[in-house]
């Protein structure tokens, strides 16, 4: 499965708590959360006043960054079952 362009072994069940124990900064967190609630890339670029491409690289750095954190909860919980 691909998010973004990012591989993803599998979907967290609780995306607020996987996104919780990500490191974001504070400018990817706001981005992630406008989109979250359903703003556009524009509209975000408009009010912070940057370009809708800056929007972009944020949110793709942002899901890198939720999809490397899903990826090794999974790791860690599935991989310990597959080599038993």
């Amino acid at each position: 499965m691909n998010l973004g362009g990012e591989p993803i072994i599998c979907t967290y069940i609780d995306l607020e708590m996987l996104i919780d124990g990500c490191s974001f900064s504070q400018r990817e967190k706001s981005i992630l959360d406008d989109l979250m609630y359903g703003y556009t890339s524009q509209d975000i670029a408009d009010r912070l006043s940057i370009a809708r491409q800056t929007v972009d690289v944020m949110f793709k750095r942002a899901v890198k960054k939720i999809v490397e954190e899903n990826n090794r909860r999974w790791n860690a919980v599935y991989s310990v079952h597959a080599r038993t």
